[in-house]
């Protein structure tokens, strides 16, 4: 009787013993995997089209966001040139027209501010670049 009553146990735990599976996929990128949009195609034919469209249009804004820096510094170089001329054109004509001081003043006293500014710039970029690499 005992034998019997352990081979009861052992089926009820067979039969209470449940099995459980966990599959687990990942995917890095853009778009979505290709079994995912398959199974955005059976929902709407459309949907793929609208997540090719939208990983499209995000692409082209994180490239122009990412060139935007680019153009905004050549606009400021060619600003801080005009600058420059103007200045040195201005001090120039004071100096043509006897008056040195006042136009050694207006080329020095920007130019130094310019080239203060371009140095300090340098060592900050410097200073980035050790922090980064340490």
């Amino acid at each position: 009787m005992s034998q019997k009553k352990g081979r009861e146990s052992v089926n009820d735990a067979e039969q209470l013993r449940e099995i459980t599976a966990l599959i687990q996929s990942s995917h890095s990128g853009p778009l979505p995997a290709p079994w995912t949009l398959e199974q955005y195609k059976k929902v709407s034919s459309e949907a793929v089209d609208f997540i090719f469209e939208s990983a499209r249009k995000e692409q082209e804004i994180r490239h122009w966001c990412s060139q935007e820096p680019l153009r905004q510094s050549g606009r400021a170089q060619v600003f801080a040139l005009i600058l420059t001329l103007v200045v040195v054109i201005v001090g120039g004509l004071l100096i043509f027209f006897d008056k040195s001081a006042e136009g050694l003043a207006t080329i020095l006293v920007p130019m130094g501010t310019i080239l203060g500014l371009f140095v300090y710039r340098e060592l900050r970029q410097k200073q980035a670049g050790t922090d980064a690499s340490s």
